[in-house]
């Protein structure tokens, strides 16, 4: 059971994360990277961001991530 306390610092986090990516991607924009450099750090960005969803989340349901298991 996931308590009501948990569900708050994972709301926090993604809020969080989702702040950091968002600043990110604003950044890529302003500072005018040629266009395949953009792209391809979006889609980077995109991916970690993914990543580290699917981490919090495993951390969530009670699942140690692969790689910090000690």
């Amino acid at each position: 059971m996931i308590s009501l306390a948990t569900l708050v610092q994972f709301v926090f986090f993604l809020i969080i994360a989702g702040l950091i990516v968002w600043i990110l991607l604003w950044l890529i924009g302003a500072v005018g990277l040629p266009d395949p450099f953009a792209k391809v750090a979006r889609i980077a960005i995109y991916v970690a961001s993914a990543f580290i969803l699917i981490w919090s989340l495993m951390g969530l349901i009670g699942q140690s991530p692969p790689l910090f298991r000690p």
